[in-house]
């Protein structure tokens, strides 16, 4: 799935990643990534981007993005985006 929000997300540093860790995740955010939602959590997603992973939750309500983990991932993509058509959360985030 294709993961993109409208807005700048306002990000928790929660594990104080880098600065270009939390800016590398906030442009992916805007200009969309390939996602995989957690079966077992509702709102987690794993997000990728040019070999670095982020686990986030994002809160259906506010829109918040929560960093829980990054890391890079030596492995191609596990999972890849198509293009069917989007749907809006409450928060501003589209979900593809």
């Amino acid at each position: 799935m294709l993961l993109k929000m409208k807005l700048r997300p306002d990000v928790d540093n929660l594990r104080n990643y880098p600065a270009e860790i939390i800016k590398e995740l906030e442009e992916l955010l805007l200009s969309g990534g390939a996602a995989l939602s957690d079966p077992k959590r509702k709102d987690f997603y794993d997000l990728e981007n040019l070999g670095r992973t982020f686990l986030i939750h994002i809160s259906p309500k506010t829109a918040k993005v929560i960093l829980i983990a990054s890391w890079l991932d030596p492995q191609p993509p596990r999972f890849q985006c198509s293009i069917p058509r989007p749907c809006e959360t409450a928060g501003g985030v589209v979900v593809v």
